[in-house]
């Protein structure tokens, strides 16, 4: 979706029966951007006043976002070299005989 977030609105409004306007998806698209999302209280509760207080107060203090970065595959940088070589057998293993694929780099 990164890569062709416009043309995913499309398909998705598609395959929801729904005829948008050139001027609508231009709309969804600018609201679906991740930094619109990030700021977006709706859509991320850690933007949200009340949940700033009660839930992500001790996250804010030591600089933890909810919402991260938005960058693809940057998860990798979270685990230790062991954790991912784990990781990476346990995928391989339950992805085994599927053509469903992840592009994680931008």
């Amino acid at each position: 979706m990164k890569k062709d977030l416009r043309g995913h609105v499309v398909k998705i409004a598609e395959f929801l029966g729904r005829n948008l306007t050139a001027e609508q998806i231009d709309e969804v698209t600018a609201n679906c951007t991740f930094t619109a999302m990030k700021e977006n209280p709706a859509t991320n509760m850690s933007r949200d006043p009340l949940m700033q207080e009660k839930v992500f107060k001790r996250g804010r203090e030591r600089g933890i976002e909810f919402v991260r970065k938005g960058k693809v595959g940057d998860w990798r940088n979270w685990f230790s070299p062991q954790q991912l070589e784990r990781f990476e057998a346990f995928h391989r293993e339950k992805m085994a005989g599927t053509d469903l694929t992840f592009e994680d780099e931008d």
